[in-house]
Order: C-alpha cells, then sequence, then structure tokens
C-alpha cells in the first residue's frame, strides 16, 4: 500500500523532502497573488526589467 523505510529518521527526511521540495513550490501562497513560488520565479527569470526580476509582485485583496 504505502512506502516503506529502514528507520523513522528515513521516513522523516523522505516528508521532509516532499513538503520541502514539491509542496511548496506548487501550492498557491495568499501573499504573491495567489501563485505558486515556482511560477513567480520564472516569471521574475523571465522578465526583461531588472526591478521586476528583484521585487516580487505582491497583490493585496
Amino acid at each position: 500500500m504505502g512506502e516503506s523505510f529502514e528507520s523513522v529518521n528515513a521516513a522523516k527526511v523522505k516528508l521532509f523532502d516532499y513538503i520541502e521540495v514539491f509542496y511548496n513550490q506548487h501550492r498557491i501562497h495568499s501573499t504573491i497573488g495567489y501563485a505558486a513560488p515556482a511560477e513567480v520565479d520564472r516569471a521574475a527569470a523571465e522578465s526583461t526589467c531588472p526591478r521586476e526580476r528583484l521585487t516580487p509582485k505582491v497583490i493585496l485583496t
């Protein structure tokens, strides 16, 4: 059914990796305009305006 781990520590490492590397980069965040961090980073990297690359766009509602 699920994944088996050799130790509790191995399970914790796998869970931390999932949360920090996958989940937090793909879930939307209200503080950055209801966008995913990966989307914001990608848009900033593609921006031609240096100021936009350095300043995240925050939309307050």
